[in-house]
């Protein structure tokens, strides 16, 4: 049988690297290019880092033509 991928359809308030990549359907080297462009980070130890929702929508709304 086939295997099925559930895919994240909503923003979440805070998202994982894992959550940024499935939701936006990018991958790593994106993410790391949107964090050097300027993309907000939250730390909470020196493994995790998340990325607020309205963090996200405010980088994108910039990226706007």
């Amino acid at each position: 049988m086939e295997k099925v991928e559930e895919r994240l359809t909503v923003l979440k308030d805070y998202m994982t690297l894992s959550d940024m990549k499935n939701y936006f359907q990018i991958s790593t080297r994106t993410v790391d290019n949107w964090e050097k462009d300027g993309l907000k980070i939250c730390f909470l130890n020196r493994e995790s880092k998340y990325y607020k929702k309205e963090d996200i929508i405010e980088f994108l709304d910039s990226k706007r033509a």
